[in-house]
């Protein structure tokens, strides 16, 4: 007997693909800062459409369903985007961020045990393998897009209401404290959000350990101590203000201590 078709992992196939297609294309091309974002929006258009969310909990406040949850997805899909791809300064920091990003994201979402979910994190850790070492296999923005479609597709995969972000939150706060600083730093430039720098916090780490490797280890160990603090502060509403309280702290302590100015 043929299986019913999982048209849904068929249509997100695809829209992962032209992703991979065009960051491609961007990273042959180098295209302008106004297309990608354009781009990037019309493909949150096209995830809101394919998993059509109910609404997001963001702990301090809920997004309801409707025109306010398609304008909220297509920004998360942006932010995604934009800040896995300030991590990728340093082979193997993307992969290994998203890869472990990834596992602890199938447990708090309730798809530990679901088969796609073993798929992406083993391409990954195969990409990984290649991409860590200097110089052998960059991810590009092909990789970047690739891999914020799967991160969007296990986020609005799982059947709920309102989709719990908060954890989620929890999990990206690296990439969200360095893409506030970077947007931050280059509007006092007078510069675009997107244009490249130096100032992100793995190039900081770079300078002062002078090892790429041990870079990621860092990486790897924060985002590993945020993936179990994501996991206790799932619907744990008490826990909601704290943990926003300490990261907005060291974000501020990083702007001014770290000169990110």
């Amino acid at each position: 007997l043929l299986h019913k078709p999982d048209w849904e992992m068929l249509l997100f196939f695809f829209l992962s693909l032209f992703l991979l297609i065009f960051g491609l294309l961007d990273d042959i091309k180098n295209l302008r800062a106004e297309l990608k974002l354009f781009y990037q929006g019309m493909s949150g258009f096209v995830f809101y459409l394919l998993f059509r969310p109910e609404g997001y909990n963001l702990g301090w406040f809920t997004v309801p369903a409707g025109f306010y949850s398609l304008i909220f997805t297509i920004f998360l899909f942006m932010v995604i985007v934009n800040g896995l791809n300030f991590l990728d300064g340093i082979d193997g920091l993307s992969s290994t961020y998203t890869l472990v990003m990834l596992i602890f994201m199938g447990i708090i979402y309730g798809e530990f045990n679901y088969i796609y979910l073993y798929i992406f994190a083993g391409v990954i850790a195969g990409f990984l393998f290649w991409n860590i070492r200097k110089h052998r296999v960059f991810l590009g923005d092909a990789g970047i897009y690739f891999f914020s479609s799967i991160v969007m597709y296990i986020l609005l995969k799982p059947d709920h209401s309102y989709i719990n972000l908060f954890p989620f939150g929890v999990l990206f706060a690296i990439p969200l404290m360095d893409l506030g600083g970077a947007v931050v730093r280059r509007l006092k430039r007078g510069i675009t959000p997107l244009a490249p720098d130096t100032g992100h916090i793995h190039h900081r780490l770079l300078k002062g350990f002078k090892n790429h490797y041990l870079v990621v280890l860092i990486y790897l160990i924060v985002v590993t101590i945020l993936g179990f603090l994501a996991i206790l502060s799932n619907n744990q509403t008490q826990m909601v203000w704290p943990i926003t309280g300490f990261f907005f702290l060291i974000w501020i302590m990083m702007l001014f201590l770290f000169k990110w100015l």
